[in-house]
């Protein structure tokens, strides 16, 4: 059986990247739904498709979603890999098995990290979250600004609250991170 040689006549409009093409960044990916359109204009059902630069993989995996049989070739051990992880089967129950497994054998490791004193009664606590500001020193009196503590006057763009005033951070002296707020939840 030969293949249609007819030319697409319509115009294909791309479309972004579905998950399975946003777990890696691969230069040069090429719009998924337009390789769909090619391979189903083009290809049948059982055909196979050769693609011997596969790189992240968006023919094989177009191909594999439209019941072709795929081969997909690159030099780039890393371009096979990614290829791999994308079409490989996966035992979602296993997975989120394996997932439980792997975070009941952390969990207290990670907890420590999280540990702290309650800010009202000074017993043991666990940081649910905490908000942190950056800290710039203003370039014309050199007192550190907190920036989500002072008026924001554009992107990059605050108010000392010292000498009133502005400044851009592009270029200027960055200070240590600052913690604004703490939630922790208390045992007591």
């Amino acid at each position: 059986m030969t293949c249609p040689t007819i030319p697409i006549l319509t115009p294909i409009e791309s479309q972004p990247h579905t998950p399975i093409y946003r777990m890696h960044r691969y230069f040069a990916r090429r719009p998924h739904n337009l390789i769909n359109a090619l391979i189903q204009h083009y290809t049948r059902p059982g055909d196979v498709i050769l693609d011997p630069f596969c790189g992240g993989g968006t023919t094989i995996v177009e191909g594999l979603r439209l019941k072709r049989k795929v081969i997909g070739i690159d030099l780039n051990p890393m371009a096979v890999f990614i290829t791999r992880c994308e079409v490989m089967n996966l035992d979602v129950d296993e997975l989120e098995r394996t997932i439980q497994a792997i975070a009941e054998m952390t969990r207290d490791t990670i907890n420590e990290l999280y540990r702290t004193k309650c800010p009202k009664c000074g017993c043991e606590a666990t940081t649910d979250w905490t908000t942190w500001s950056v800290v710039y020193f203003c370039p014309h009196c050199n007192q550190a600004v907190v920036t989500v503590e002072s008026e924001k006057l554009g992107p990059g763009k605050y108010r000392c609250p010292a000498c009133a005033k502005s400044f851009t951070v592009t270029g200027i002296a960055r200070g240590h991170d600052q913690m604004i707020r703490q939630h922790v939840s208390c045992s007591a």
